[in-house]
């Protein structure tokens, strides 16, 4: 697993977000649980690889992998706020609110870190960072654009007025499912596939993703169980066909 699969089930998850928006049935509160759960692990195993990060390189692999990650969590929120317009669920909503929260927190914690102690010895790889900084909130704010005709999603941008933009340019428009394929093909080229999470950060990043295709209703798969949709069964097979589980006891 790495940056591209990430920001990839993002968009798969956005571009598919009515099916749950609109679903007829609730996400029942289990499911979030399954979420928070995997997100709290995820969560303490950035914590740990933070206090044990010995080197810039170390630490920057680790603010980049919570940054390209912070993308699907901010479109999940999205999704699952507007959902909940139509089935009400106060302790799903506080999972959930939970979940943003620590990925933000960590990720402030992360980059202050290497601030404080690489601003004189590391500039060209903090100015790096802060590229990808800045490549992670454009692409969020466009996708989250994609949700917020319900003007919730806009709460959870990076810059609420890019969002809307985008929100504008992308709904009500002819041309808008044809314009998919290319945004999506344009998001993945834009993170790189190297280096690979390693098997652990793979393991948690499944863990959350899993709890979160797991939302997708009936209506999302076709009889013998593939989804409809050839992306979304592509970022389904490397999940579950490929890609190990995270250990248990986090």
């Amino acid at each position: 697993m790495n940056q591209r699969d990430l920001v990839e089930a993002a968009a798969i998850i956005a571009r598919h977000a009515d099916l749950i928006v609109h679903s007829d049935h609730p996400l029942e509160t289990p499911l979030i649980e399954e979420y928070w759960v995997a997100c709290r692990r995820r969560w303490k195993h950035w914590n740990i690889r933070e206090m044990a990060s010995q080197s810039f390189v170390e630490s920057a692999q680790l603010a980049e992998e919570i940054m390209v990650s912070e993308m699907t969590t901010r479109i999940w929120t999205g999704v699952y706020y507007i959902h909940c317009l139509h089935h009400q669920n106060s302790e799903g909503l506080r999972l959930i609110r939970q979940s943003l929260k620590w990925h933000v927190e960590v990720r402030q914690s992360t980059l202050h870190g290497l601030v404080e102690t690489y601003n004189r010895t590391e500039l060209s790889g903090l100015l790096r960072l802060d590229r990808l900084r800045r490549c992670v909130e454009r692409w969020t704010d466009l996708l989250l654009g994609t949700i917020s005709r319900h003007g919730v999603a806009l709460n959870l941008a990076f810059d609420p007025d890019r969002c809307r933009n985008n929100s504008e340019s992308m709904q009500d428009h002819p041309t808008a499912d044809a314009v998919w394929p290319l945004t999506i093909a344009g998001l993945t080229r834009s993170f790189s596939t190297s280096p690979k999470f390693s098997d652990e950060s793979a393991g948690h990043h499944t863990a959350v993703l899993k709890s979160q295709l797991a939302a997708f209703p009936p209506g999302a798969f076709r009889n013998d169980g593939r989804p409809l949709s050839a992306p979304l069964n592509r970022v389904v097979q490397k999940l579950f066909d490929r890609i190990p589980l995270a250990p248990e006891g986090y």
